[in-house]
């Protein structure tokens, strides 16, 4: 997804990340865009935001399960997840 699609699906998700407490990314396919992607999430979300995180299409595969608790510690960055 180029930088521009990427900031087009955040403005059309804008009214569901206004309800997050903090937001997860995953990897992007190679790091591609990378740095691009990360500078419009910082323009674009005042939410805590962990980036660039390995869970879902991953080896070893991590899932994050619907309405389980999830708790993001700053600045560690640790991800504490409950079934």
């Amino acid at each position: 997804m180029s930088p521009l699609e990427f900031k087009k699906a955040l403005n059309i998700l804008h009214n569901e990340i206004k309800v997050c407490f903090a937001i997860i990314f995953g990897k992007s396919k190679d790091e591609t865009f990378f740095n691009e992607y990360l500078e419009i999430l910082k323009e674009t979300i005042d939410k805590p935001i962990i980036f660039n995180v390995n869970f879902g299409h991953t080896a070893p595969l991590y899932t994050i399960p619907y309405r389980g608790e999830i708790k993001l510690k700053f600045p560690s960055k640790n991800i504490y997840i409950s079934k």
